[in-house]
């Protein structure tokens, strides 16, 4: 075959092997480059876990955020994809000496850089465009709760331009520069731990992340899968030029019009390949795929398996036979009120509000069963309370609905909300409606939070405005999953004031 290729370049012109070559150099480009986009996911990365799928709790996208491509959507981090406040660690421990990534704020976003991640405590810095947020250093604890803070300077960063952010260890201080300008001098210093990036609900994109450690190792990180690429631009190039050496050996004595035929192919594929590759990565790439199929299935399955979970409780001994002294609160919602987003179970509001009301000097035993379940609305609660939940005999029913219900279905809200009004009415149960909260960084208006205030007030139910209370706490650590399911730390915000809420209208009464 070498004397093949000997002999046709020396018959034929070397200009015509030499635009060949070209040809098959950026065919292969193009092909890795769009091979590398389509496969491109923190997964396949395999050098960052999130925070999200260590939660026992699971919120929704977590693994979507994780396995599908717009996280890393043209070779850059965006941390506010997937529903945002996302949190992910490099996935060894680090003892840094400094850390430097490039990063985009967009509009009202926000970057936390993480450091010094070990057991049950971390530290971090908060730089940002959002006004609901000032620069800040923290230590916080493992719910995300602020332990300590320092309010740093105002910076104005402007929102949509790429800067370099370095922070250095110098003489037990941390050194922050942006685009080669000290902008602070903290207090602080690196430790041996995990580092990593937290980002707020809107889009932030980082980039060119590298972390130089004490001992001159570390890490470089372009999130564009450089290395796979340049392994599957050898392979490529390697299939082509063979496949062209064994067609030209084929038509050995039709080499000149073969040759043409070649470049006429290449050239087409490479035209064809370029355009798709252009639409993939500038649009395909960041669109996010259906949440269907088997997740669907899955879902479901799981919304059954909540129900099956609290009829079976019904059928205990302890709730068959409530003892005398017991005070039985029902906590009735969706998968806010279940716990999404709490670390742990016992971190769940309902549960540590059982835990904050039974002191050893109350006279009452306080009993409070979590019948939250995901994806349900006012409608299908209130059956499954008429049906089988209400025979938990509870003294307090608490109601925390709104933000899985249509707003513009008529009346359908405000007809169940009735509906529970009146059964518990006749029940002789008291209510309590909590005005589910969201992340203050979600803009949009909640319609029915007002609806439900009306209904309140017509049966004379007290209102805890938990959304109110949460907003105002805002900057006293990270309250947030997503835009309605709270961290461990928010449940723990709740749970502090829902507990003294839920204490005075039992002492009144």
């Amino acid at each position: 075959m070498s004397v093949l290729l000997s002999r046709y370049i020396r018959k034929e012109n070397i200009s015509i092997f030499a635009i060949i070559a070209i040809l098959i150099l950026l065919l292969s480009g193009i092909s890795s480059a769009l091979i590398v986009s389509r496969t491109n996911s923190l997964k396949n990365n395999g050098n960052w876990v999130s925070s999200k799928s260590f939660l026992e709790k699971k919120v929704s996208t977590t693994i979507a955020f994780m396995r599908t491509r717009p996280a890393l959507a043209r070779g850059r981090l965006n941390l506010g994809s997937w529903n945002g406040y996302n949190e992910i660690y490099y996935h060894k421990p680090l003892w840094p000496k400094e850390i430097s990534f490039r990063f985009l704020p967009k509009e009202d976003s926000y970057i936390v850089v993480l450091f010094n991640k070990e057991g049950s405590s971390f530290e971090g810095i908060l730089l940002g465009s959002y006004y609901l947020y000032k620069n800040v250093y923290f230590k916080a604890d493992a719910s995300g709760g602020f332990t300590e803070k320092k309010i740093l300077s105002p910076f104005h960063l402007e929102p949509n331009k790429w800067r370099r952010v370095n922070i250095v260890s110098r003489g037990g201080n941390l050194i922050v520069y942006v685009n080669g300008n000290e902008l602070y001098r903290i207090n602080a210093d690196f430790r041996h731990g995990y580092v990593g990036f937290r980002g707020g609900q809107h889009n932030v994109y980082i980039d060119d992340v590298s972390v130089k450690e004490r001992s001159g190792n570390g890490f470089k990180e372009d999130f564009g899968r450089s290395v796979f690429f340049r392994g599957a631009f050898i392979f490529i190039a390697t299939v082509v030029s063979v496949i062209n050496i064994v067609f030209l050996w084929i038509f050995f004595n039709s080499q000149r019009q073969a040759s043409f035929a070649i470049v006429f192919i290449l050239i087409l594929l490479v035209i064809v390949l370029a355009i798709y590759h252009i639409y993939d990565y500038f649009y395909a790439a960041q669109r996010y795929p259906k949440m269907e199929g088997k997740l669907k299935q899955i879902e479901e399955a799981w919304v059954l398996n909540e129900e099956k979970r609290i009829k079976d409780l019904l059928k205990t001994e302890e709730v068959l036979n409530k003892p005398l002294g017991q005070y039985r609160i029902l906590f009735l919602g969706s998968s806010q009120t279940w716990g999404a987003g709490a670390l742990k179970d016992e971190d769940v509001f309902p549960a540590r509000i059982e835990r904050e009301l039974n002191t050893p000097d109350d006279k009452l035993k306080y009993r409070c069963i979590n019948a939250g379940i995901s994806g349900l609305v006012a409608k299908s609660i209130y059956e499954l309370y008429e049906k089988d939940f209400i025979k938990i005999m509870p003294d307090l029913a608490i109601i925390n609905l709104s933000n899985n219900d249509n707003p513009y279905v008529d009346n359908e809200f405000v007809y169940y909300l009735e509906k529970f009004c009146l059964l518990n009415r006749e029940k002789r149960i008291k209510t309590i409606f909590i005005l589910e909260p969201n992340s203050l960084e979600h803009r949009f208006y909640l319609p029915l939070h007002d609806p439900m205030k009306a209904v309140a007030e017509k049966y004379g139910i007290p209102v805890l405005d938990l959304n109110k209370f949460l907003a105002d706490n805002h900057e006293e650590g990270f309250q947030w999953w997503d835009s309605v399911h709270m961290s461990s730390f928010g449940h723990k915000l709740s749970a502090k004031y829902l507990t003294q809420e839920i204490r005075s209208f039992i002492g009144n009464k």
